[in-house]
């Protein structure tokens, strides 16, 4: 997959200092982390010139890596759910990229924290091992965690009519708004 820094590396991504663009722009964008990225990839898969402008020196915000002392850190997402044939966000990754980056499922475990004391907590991908793990590192908080695992579906169904809301025009939230005051 290209990352941030191998954008830089291919020339698709240029310092204003060394090559600024000739013509006009039907919008800038500010800020080359996943949402402007994704917003200037899908404005211009709809035919406009857009520009991305980011201050630092690579592009990706929080998609970022960064290698310390042999090892490799992710500075902000390390997953991206709802990638199914089904899913609002696996149809946008497959719109935006024509459907050459290829999700992989998750592994069982992707994520292992280490503590201090030799204390070392795995994070399983499937919600319902994760639930079970947790139950089985705080026995004494059980009720409450698989009470937040029923209570997840809830308030993402919930959720999803709130955020496509925020997402549309301003004279069509005004009307939903109203309509759907409970929001």
């Amino acid at each position: 997959m290209t990352g941030p820094s191998s954008l830089a590396r291919t020339g698709l991504y240029r310092s204003l200092r060394q090559h600024w663009p000739e013509g006009r722009f039907d919008t800038i964008v500010i800020g080359t982390g996943i949402a402007g990225m994704t917003v200037g990839a899908a404005l211009g898969k709809v035919g406009q010139r857009v520009l991305l402008l980011e201050q630092h020196f690579a592009p990706g915000g929080m998609t970022q890596t960064f290698s310390r002392h042999g090892y490799r850190w992710d500075a902000g997402v390390h997953c991206l759910g709802e990638q199914g044939d089904k899913d609002v966000a696996g149809k946008l990754v497959r719109w935006l990229t024509d459907g050459a980056l290829q999700m992989r499922r998750l592994p069982e475990t992707y994520e292992r924290f280490h503590f201090p004391g030799g204390y070392e907590f795995t994070y399983a991908a499937n919600a319902e091992h994760f639930r079970d793990q947790l139950v089985a590192a705080f026995p004494h908080e059980a009720p409450g965690i698989r009470r937040y695992f029923r209570l997840i579906p809830q308030v993402f169904d919930a959720a999803r009519p709130f955020y496509a809301l925020k997402a549309t025009p301003l004279a069509m939230n005004r009307f939903f708004g109203d309509t759907l005051g409970w929001l």
